[in-house]
């Protein structure tokens, strides 16, 4: 974990600490394209302490994933049916278009899409040129019996 950490050479200039501003439209941009290039360089995978055995990208990798993300998740948001029922109350989604910002390794797009009327994820440009990340994502949409 330590490895993706950035050193305070790395950090950009003026960027003191979390809830700092910018200090003009110029830092605002070079802050916004230092953020998006170590995001799109360092994606939360899940995989930092033990490597993935399974093919990148492949089902069995995100089936991978969403054991262990959920099973994380569980220690601090407990559910009694759907991960993230505690804080989430899916049944309202049926109505609604949801709209996901970030889709990150699609755990939420699967839960969300599953029970949201329709639902849009955004996903990064860099992802989405270089593993076919959107076929990836519809092949996790599946829905339930009668929905």
């Amino acid at each position: 974990m330590k490895g993706l950490m950035k050193t305070a050479n790395e950090v950009p200039d003026g960027f003191l600490w979390p809830t700092v501003l910018p200090a003009n439209s110029s830092q605002e941009q070079l802050w916004q394209d230092a953020n998006r290039s170590w995001w799109e360089n360092h994606p939360m995978r899940y995989d930092w302490k033990e490597v993935i055995q399974a093919e990148e990208f492949s089902k069995e990798f995100f089936t991978e994933i969403d054991r262990r993300f959920f099973s994380l998740a569980a220690l601090y948001a407990p559910w009694k049916e759907t991960p993230f029922d505690g804080l989430i109350d899916f049944d309202s989604l049926a109505p609604k278009r949801v709209l996901e910002i970030g889709v990150g390794n699609g755990s939420h797009v699967q839960l969300l899409a599953t029970y949201a009327g329709s639902f849009t994820g955004i996903v990064s440009r860099f992802l989405t040129n270089t593993c076919g990340w959107g076929s990836f994502l519809v092949s996790r949409l599946v829905k339930r019996e009668g929905r």
